[in-house]
C-alpha cells in the first residue's frame, strides 16, 4: 500500500521523473534529515553525484541522468546548453559529459559538467522532459562558438528545415547575447543563404557553386559571355558549363514587368538558337533536401 507520508517514497517518486537523481534540498522537502540522506549513501542506496547531489542505487547510468546531475548542482539558474541541449532537441549526439551554462558570477567547479558563464533570458529557455535548456534559437547561437564550418551548417539546416527556428528568430537570439560573441560571423553567414537571394559574389553563389560541383559538374564558368558565329554579344550568364552550353540564371526575387520579360524571352530564344539550354533557380533550390539542381546535374551528364 502507498503511503504518501513515506519521506523515501516520496523522495524515489521524485527521483523517478529525474533519471534517478534528485537533490538534498529536494530530499529534505520529501522528509527526510540530513542525517537520514547520509546513512542512504554510507549504506549504498544512494550514490553522491555531486555536491548536494544523490543517485538512487540501480538507476542506469544515461547522459540524460548525468544532465539531471550538473542541472541540479547548478541550482535555480543553470540552464542546459549547447551539445547536451542539442542532444534533447535531437539535433545532435550528446557530449560525454554535460553541458551547462551558469550565471556570470557562479562558480564554474564541481567536475559533472562543462560550465559555461552567461546569461539566458527566459525568452531563450526552453524545458524538455522537465529539464530546464536553452531554446533552438539560443543553442544555435551558442553551437556557432565551437562547432567548425560544415558540422554548424548541418545542424542550423536541419533545425530550419524542421521549423524549429527562422532566420529572424535566430538572429533575435544573437542580438539578446550581445557583440563580441565567438561565432557571431559564422551564424550570420551560415544563415545568409536563408535570407538572400542569389547574386555574383554572394553567398548564395558560393553554394550553388560547391553543389554544382559536389554533383560533379565540372568547367563550371560565372558571369559567362555568349557571343554569336560572328562575334556579336548576345548574353551574360550567371553560372554557365561552356563545354556542355548548359547554364544557369539566377531569379531574382523584384518583379519584372512585361518589357522585362519581353527582352527575357528574346534573349532566351537567342541562346536556344545557339544551342544554349538554360535553366533558372532560386534560392529556395539550395535548401537541404532540395532535388532539383540534383535532377538537373543528373540531366546534363547524361
Amino acid at each position: 500500500m502507498f503511503e504518501p507520508w513515506n519521506p523515501d517514497r516520496r523522495a524515489a517518486s521524485l527521483a523517478a521523473n529525474q533519471e534517478g537523481a534528485l537533490s538534498s534540498a529536494q530530499a529534505l522537502a520529501a522528509g527526510l534529515s540530513r542525517r537520514q540522506i547520509e546513512l542512504r549513501v554510507t549504506a549504498g542506496r544512494w550514490r553522491r553525484a555531486a555536491r548536494g547531489v544523490f543517485v538512487i542505487a540501480g538507476a542506469p547510468d544515461t547522459w540524460r541522468q548525468r544532465a539531471w546531475v550538473a542541472l541540479l548542482w547548478s541550482g535555480q539558474e543553470g540552464v542546459v546548453s549547447h551539445l547536451t541541449a542539442a542532444a534533447l532537441h535531437r539535433l545532435a549526439s550528446p557530449s560525454l559529459l554535460p553541458h551547462i551554462t551558469l550565471p556570470p558570477g557562479r562558480s564554474c567547479r564541481g567536475g559533472v559538467a562543462i560550465a559555461h558563464r552567461g546569461a539566458v533570458p527566459l525568452i531563450d529557455r526552453a524545458t524538455i522532459d522537465g529539464i530546464r535548456t536553452t531554446s533552438v534559437n539560443r543553442l544555435l547561437v551558442d553551437l556557432a562558438g565551437c562547432f567548425d564550418g560544415p558540422a554548424f551548417e548541418s545542424v542550423l539546416d536541419d533545425a530550419l528545415c524542421r521549423k524549429l527556428a527562422s532566420p529572424s528568430s535566430v538572429l533575435a537570439a544573437a542580438g539578446r547575447v550581445g557583440g563580441g560573441r565567438r561565432g557571431l560571423a559564422r551564424l550570420r553567414s551560415t544563415l545568409a543563404i536563408w535570407t538572400e537571394a542569389i547574386a555574383p559574389g554572394s553567398v548564395a553563389e558560393m553554394r550553388l557553386l560547391r553543389l554544382l560541383r559536389e554533383l560533379g559538374l565540372g568547367d563550371i564558368v560565372g558571369q559567362y559571355e555568349v557571343h554569336d558565329a560572328g562575334g556579336s554579344f548576345v548574353a551574360r550568364l550567371d553560372i554557365a558549363v561552356p563545354a556542355r552550353r548548359r547554364a544557369l540564371e539566377y531569379d531574382g526575387v523584384a518583379t519584372h514587368g512585361p518589357r522585362a520579360w519581353q527582352r527575357d524571352e528574346a534573349r532566351y530564344r537567342r541562346l536556344r538558337e545557339l544551342g544554349w539550354e538554360v535553366e533558372s533557380v532560386t534560392k529556395l533550390d539550395l535548401l537541404p533536401g532540395e532535388r532539383r539542381l540534383r535532377d538537373i546535374a543528373s540531366r546534363w551528364a547524361a
